[in-house]
């Protein structure tokens, strides 16, 4: 049994973010696991150990204050569970809440700190699609950011923009090279689309995990993702043309 926690489906989904859980699912059903999915706009009660892999999606800053107020008395049993191996996946603006803090106006508002980082909230805004490469494949990552945020961290970068913007930036505000975080299995990017809608190879891989991490001793069934790979090239295919174009 693979055990699901999608956190704020409601309050963070901005981006259709509920389509990253129905995927996934989908994809760990396909190989023979048997799946449970619980969503959770409160915290009480929940023993975020018992759970195989953590979801939080996308939404407005002022809904991401919210998250973070109801996440941050719970901060100590999420690094705990990151520690241990959990796996956990934030998308979009949620990726924020995976820092120690974010910044905005001179206020600090605690987040869950699974990453030595800060974000620094500005006025403006970086949005357009991208491309990032990253150590996980040698497949690309394909989506579309929105944010207001930029990291600063001595963490390594989970992404390298190939097309688009970096979310790194220094003590004096200048780009670093890189996007999103991850340590373990907890991943953490800005990037939406619904990310693993528009990248089934990442899907594949976390599905995967999962699969050897809760049914150990068996094999998954083979399944196709015929429409979604060919959904995937066309969309690489296309952001290269325009990155060739723009240089």
């Amino acid at each position: 049994m693979v055990k699901i926690l999608h956190l704020f489906p409601k309050l963070l989904n901005l981006y259709g973010d509920r389509g990253n859980i129905a995927v996934l699912s989908r994809a760990l059903s396909s190989m023979g696991a048997q799946v449970s999915v619980t969503c959770a706009e409160e915290l009480e009660g929940l023993d975020i150990a018992s759970f195989d892999f953590i979801y939080c999606g996308s939404g407005t800053e002022s809904k991401i204050a919210l998250a973070a107020n109801k996440l941050s008395p719970f901060s100590e049993q999420f690094k705990t569970a990151a520690e241990k191996g959990t796996s956990m996946l934030f998308t979009g603006s949620a990726m924020e809440l995976t820092c120690r803090e974010i910044v905005s106006e001179g206020k600090s508002l605690p987040c869950l700190g699974i990453f030595n980082a800060s974000v620094r909230r500005t006025a403006d805004r970086q949005t357009g699609d991208v491309l990032y490469e990253s150590g996980l494949s040698d497949r690309i990552v394909a989506g579309f950011i929105n944010k207001s945020g930029f990291i600063r961290t001595e963490e390594k970068p989970l992404f390298t923009p190939k097309f688009g913007p970096s979310s790194f930036e220094d003590s004096h505000q200048l780009d670093i090279p890189g996007e999103g975080l991850g340590k373990k299995r907890v991943r953490a990017t800005y990037v939406t689309g619904p990310v693993l809608v528009r990248n089934p190879w990442l899907k594949n891989l976390i599905a995967t995990e999962l699969f050897e991490t809760c049914e150990k001793g068996r094999f998954p069934a083979k399944y196709s993702d015929e429409y979604a790979e060919k959904g995937w090239a066309v969309t690489v295919s296309e952001l290269e043309k325009r990155m060739t174009a723009s240089r």
